[in-house]
């Protein structure tokens, strides 16, 4: 029979074997609907790309055994709304962290909100999903936007954008990356989920985009990312892998991230390259 302090003992060995994870991206697409200057996804040259729903189910439901919670789980693109699942991907994450101390998030720019039909606002407000809306310098129906998520009872985040930031790469490859992740965290925190592969920030699972379009070599490898599904990880090991340089880091640099007025992308190098 369990007594008090057995299931303090429990739960506390699962909080030490399963714990929290603060923050992480998973990309649903990779191309999108706005085409915006130096994006940070590389989404204007980007071909299109679909998250795949059942690798996405066992992914999450691979996460939920090594993490308690996820505290913000956000779905990104490209634009995520562009993704004819999209719904399903929030049916599936809430299953997998039921608990209130995940908090799931669906960025988007926008555009389409005004088209979704009520299954897709029934879905958000049933699986507790909320969405966080990056309001470019475009036309759309905010206010519409803001009614229909007051009506079902939805979290709507706005945040106006203007500026973007162009993080400068190191195409020789020769950054110290203790001194690189150094600079990164100073700035943002983004642990990257896909397709399985735990990255600490999404560059190295899209910089294959750059090379494919402008013939750079910024070469990720096996050591720049965790795969979720090993026997043997868990949620610490993990975290501990987040909170260290990746051979990946030595492409970055530590300078200071430039800011620019928002535009639509000519998809020209000098947008992300120096």
């Amino acid at each position: 029979m369990f007594n008090g302090l057995t299931i303090h003992k429990i739960q506390n060995k699962d909080k030490l074997l399963r714990p929290d994870l603060s923050y992480l991206e998973t990309p649903l697409t990779g191309h999108c609907n706005l085409n915006c200057k130096g994006c940070g996804t590389f989404s204007p040259i980007s071909p299109e790309r679909y998250a795949d729903l059942k690798g996405f189910i066992r992914d999450v439901n691979g996460l939920a055994k090594l993490f308690r919670n996820i505290r913000m789980f956000r779905f990104v693109g490209g634009e995520p709304l562009l993704h004819p699942r999209v719904a399903e991907f929030c049916i599936a994450a809430r299953k997998a962290f039921p608990s209130a101390g995940t908090g799931i998030y669906l960025v988007t720019n926008g555009i389409l909100l005004p088209r979704m039909e009520d299954k897709f606002w029934e879905v958000l407000a049933d699986h507790r999903v909320s969405l966080d809306l990056t309001q470019y310098p475009i036309d759309i129906d905010i206010d519409k936007i803001s009614r229909t998520a007051e009506h079902h009872k939805i979290t709507l985040q706005i945040k106006k954008k203007t500026e973007f930031m162009k993080f400068h790469f190191n195409t020789a490859g020769n950054t110290d990356p203790e001194k690189a992740i150094r600079a990164c965290r100073s700035l943002y925190y983004s642990p990257f989920l896909d397709n399985g592969r735990m990255y600490p920030c999404d560059r190295p699972a899209i910089a294959h985009l750059l090379n494919s379009r402008f013939g750079t070599d910024f070469s990720a490898c096996n050591e720049d990312h965790l795969n979720i599904h090993d026997n043997d990880l868990t949620g610490p090991k993990i975290i501990d892998f987040l909170d260290h340089p990746i051979p990946f880091c030595r492409y970055c640099t530590t300078r200071t991230p430039t800011s620019f007025k928002w535009d639509l992308s000519k998809a020209t190098a000098d947008e992300w390259l120096d």
